[in-house]
């Protein structure tokens, strides 16, 4: 732009020179001038352009050497490093061998083991044994280690092959030398076995019950559902696990299933009182009072509180007072010192008309004194209400 504006600058003076010129030519020197300085604008517009597309080539060929020089350099530092490992991985095997070369030369053919023995053991009786001198030789199992054979005795060698892919060279001098020999260890095939133990169906049982009760305790409740689902499917007459899994549809209150799963344990164990109590339990959260009732009568016979509690109450709600009565006796008979059996049993009987035996049962409950003030005023009222 500054030669633009230096062009620009010489045209003005150019044309304050040539002005008076121009005005006495009659008005035919400006069309020219005006030719020329839109011939010189486009010039410099031309060299301008020229000017930025050189300094791009540059730009760009200057960009290319330095890729090429950091490309160069990165081969030329990965061929280094590529022939330092190769002549430290090569130069071991090459020194190892040429040692073993120099210590043992010109050998004859390895004889048979048998004989290789006797020739060492003739040596050995014919070589003076020092105090100083020792004999070892270490034999790896390693993959590709180094063996250091020290002998003291007279000059000579042999080669005893130990194994087909193993031997070790072995010089005798009549000082300490000290032997090196590459020793190639034998090429074992190695395999791993895993095997596992088959568990009992009993075995599988615990195992499955003890994560249920880790997941119970860490409140993964879906995990141990379906982990009870697995031994019932292993054992169907697994009471614990049915139970504990009626008991958690029965907490989210799904109880069409707990249903139907309590109705299969009844198929399957019909004596089994549990069931018939949750099932009953369950029907009287729905507020189906008949059909708990229902549930627990063939059992009835129960000896269990629980079992007669529910039974006693369900009955005396469904107004069925004969069957409430006979539970609440057996209660008074399971837990003769608890006031409220004695009531209910005296109120059942006075449901059915049997009032002598409905004052005894009140008296009883009264003599108790276990019950609350409501309960003792009730019966006070309905000892009244009978003739006492």
């Amino acid at each position: 732009m500054s030669v633009i504006n230096q062009m620009l600058k010489d045209l003005d003076g150019r044309q304050a020179e040539q002005s008076p010129t121009g005005v006495r030519s009659g008005g035919v020197q400006p069309k020219s001038s005006n030719k020329n300085r839109l011939t010189l604008i486009f010039l410099a517009l031309i060299l301008l352009v020229l000017l930025v597309i050189a300094w791009q080539l540059m730009t760009q060929k200057v960009e290319a050497n330095r890729a090429t020089t950091n490309s160069e350099s990165a081969l030329v530092s990965k061929i280094n490093q590529e022939s330092n490992s190769t002549s430290g991985t090569t130069t071991e095997p090459k020194v190892s061998e040429t040692v073993q070369n120099a210590v043992a030369p010109k050998t004859t053919k390895p004889k048979d083991i048998r004989g290789a023995k006797t020739d060492l053991e003739q040596i050995e009786q014919n070589t003076p044994v020092s105090s100083e001198s020792t004999e070892q030789t270490n034999v790896a199992n390693a993959n590709n280690k180094t063996v250091d054979t020290t002998v003291v005795t007279p000059a000579q060698t042999v080669t005893v092959p130990v194994k087909e892919d193993q031997q070790v060279a072995v010089k005798s001098a009549p000082t300490e030398d000290k032997v090196i020999s590459k020793v190639e260890p034998q090429q074992e095939e190695s395999s791993l076995s895993i095997s596992h133990k088959k568990l009992t169906p009993e075995e599988l049982v615990a195992q499955k019950m003890r994560r249920v009760e880790v997941n119970i305790n860490e409140g993964n409740t879906s995990r141990a559902e379906a982990l009870l689902e697995e031994v019932l499917l292993v054992d169907a007459s697994h009471n614990i696990a049915r139970k504990q899994l009626a008991a958690l549809w029965f907490g989210r209150q799904d109880y069409s299933a707990a249903h139907n799963l309590l109705t299969q344990g009844i198929a399957l164990m019909p004596e089994y009182a549990e069931f018939r109590l949750m099932k009953a339990r369950i029907y009287l959260k729905e507020n189906n009072v008949s059909q708990a009732v229902n549930s627990l009568l063939p059992l009835s016979h129960t000896e269990s509180v629980d079992y007669q509690s529910v039974l006693a109450a369900a009955a005396q709600q469904n107004k069925q007072h004969d069957i409430a009565a006979d539970a609440f006796k057996k209660l008074t008979t399971l837990e003769p010192t608890k006031g409220k059996w004695w009531l209910g049993y005296g109120a059942s009987l006075d449901s059915q008309g049997e009032f002598q035996q409905a004052k005894q049962s009140y008296r009883q409950a009264l003599a108790t004194s276990s019950l609350s003030d409501n309960a003792q005023q009730f019966i006070r009222q309905r000892l009244t209400a009978l003739g006492e």
